[in-house]
This record gives C-alpha cells, sequence and structure tokens, in this order.
C-alpha cells in the first residue's frame, strides 16, 4: 500500500484525511491576555517545496500533540 503525500500547496478544505510531510519550524502557545487563560497549541510548519501553513490545535486536543518538536 503506498503512502500518498499531499503538499501543502494542494491542501484543500473539502478533504478531511490527509498526509502531509512537514518540518515545524515554530510552537508556541496562544494565551488570553485577559485571563493568563491557555487557548490554543499553534505551529508553522514547511513542506519540502518551501512551502508554510500555520496550524492552530485547540488547547483541550493539545495534550495529545506535546511530542511534536
Amino acid at each position: 500500500m503506498s503512502t500518498s503525500l499531499t503538499p501543502i500547496r494542494e491542501i484543500c478544505t473539502t478533504e478531511d484525511t490527509l498526509k502531509v510531510r512537514a518540518k515545524i519550524t515554530r510552537k508556541w502557545y496562544s494565551t488570553n491576555l485577559n485571563t493568563n487563560a491557555l487557548m490554543s497549541m499553534d505551529i508553522l510548519l514547511l513542506d519540502e517545496n518551501d512551502v508554510h501553513i500555520h496550524a492552530t490545535i485547540p488547547i483541550y486536543l493539545a495534550p495529545d500533540f506535546e511530542y511534536l518538536t
């Protein structure tokens, strides 16, 4: 079974499952400045075609993605 990878430039909102090969170039946590509550984990991804994309992971899902570096 071959794995088909989708370049970042070809990501489409009609797809619900994609495989993308990318490197994390930055990872940070966004906070609410009024309450100091964590809101999300944010990551900046770079694929092999030098295309960046920003991804936001809701804070309730962030523990599942802590392993990303």
